[in-house]
């Protein structure tokens, strides 16, 4: 419910700019005073709010998409945090299928 009421919210600016821009004859941009180009312009903007929106709402209200977010960071997180091997040693397998080790 809540994403569906982001998703009215931050789309009717959008959808109302767009109607009113089709809908009325001689429709120009460039008459426009500069408080009501800003104005335009957000609104023309707004659909991009849901998009930002929405995970946060997901994370707040969604206690398994919050541990799911929580687990790809931690996988993350220790990937780049593990420490390095300290031995040089790298495995070449040669075409015949023995493999040497070289230092």
């Amino acid at each position: 419910m809540s994403i569906t009421i982001a998703f009215v919210l931050s789309f009717l600016p959008y959808l109302t700019v767009f109607t009113w821009s089709r809908l009325t004859p001689g429709y120009e941009p460039s008459l426009l005073n500069k408080s009501e180009l800003i104005a335009v312009q957000l609104f023309v903007r707004s659909w991009l709010i849901n998009g930002s929106v929405n995970p946060l709402i997901y994370g707040f209200l969604n206690t398994e998409f919050r541990q799911f977010v929580k687990g790809i960071f931690s996988k993350i997180c220790c990937c780049c945090c593990r420490k390095k091997d300290n031995t040089n040693t790298t495995i070449v397998k040669e075409p015949s299928g023995m493999t040497n080790s070289s230092t």
